[in-house]
């Protein structure tokens, strides 16, 4: 094994050191970014009843489940947008005078939601108010093809690297001749052993990414609204000169 381990790290070396040629060249990195709007939204939460009679609290929470069902469906949500994990049954305990005191037993059950209009977000709020579910975990906003904004951006990315590297070699009396290397990854730092696609699409469904999007000229939007989320990537390439 250790044989095999110096043998792959002896082929990885010169790998890694070809990337970068040994004739005049410029390495750039590529940026680009772009707002994009999920196509779904996820929402998490828990429905939870606390009672003595943990039968009865079971009875509660299936109530809220049903009338809950039935609330969401003219938002166009059906039990093929539900997913739900099992019912979590916990006692649950206060201390007096450093005794043990049973306060009842918490049945809950997390379920989660999807929404495949997210402009329907706010009025998703409401009814999970309404129908009692104080509890909400998280939303996530969903892309439903992600490869291919990655994949649009990745191009953006490439382009404004070209110009970023035929501008500088302008200023130094210099033609670009060729590319030589592209990669998403760093090759010059110790960055290089840490591969790392740089390419993300970001954004969280809160106030505060709202406020961000407006610092941005993005249009402010009310609280329970979807936000834009950003798409980014990064590349380097080398390019040989002339």
């Amino acid at each position: 094994m250790k044989k095999l381990i110096g043998f792959c790290l002896w082929l990885s070396l010169p790998t890694l050191a070809n990337v970068i040629p040994t004739e005049p060249h410029i390495y750039v990195e590529g940026y680009a970014e772009q707002l994009v709007y999920p196509d779904q939204v996820k929402t998490t939460v828990d429905i939870t009843e606390l009672n003595m009679d943990p039968e009865l609290a079971k009875q509660r929470v299936e109530q809220k489940a049903k009338a809950l069902l039935l609330a969401l469906q003219p938002l166009g949500i059906g039990k093929e947008h539900i997913s739900a994990a099992p019912l979590s049954i916990e006692v649950e305990y206060d201390y007096e005078n450093k005794k043990k005191i049973p306060q009842g037993t918490r049945v809950g059950w997390t379920v989660e939601i999807t929404l495949p209009e997210p402009a329907k977000y706010s009025l998703l709020m409401d009814v999970l108010v309404k129908a009692g579910i104080n509890d909400i975990l998280n939303s996530v906003g969903v892309i439903k093809d992600e490869r291919a904004i990655k994949k649009q951006v990745a191009m953006l990315a490439l382009k404004e690297a070209r110009q970023k590297a035929e501008d500088m070699a302008a200023t130094q009396d210099k033609k670009i001749k060729d590319v030589y290397s592209i990669s998403e990854f760093k090759t010059r730092s110790e960055a290089q052993y840490n591969l790392t696609p740089t390419q993300s699409i970001d954004g969280a469904l809160s106030s505060e990414s709202f406020d961000e999007l407006s610092v941005t000229g993005v249009r402010r939007q009310a609280v329970f609204e979807v936000s834009a989320m950003k798409a980014s990537a990064v590349v380097y390439v080398v390019y040989t000169l002339k």
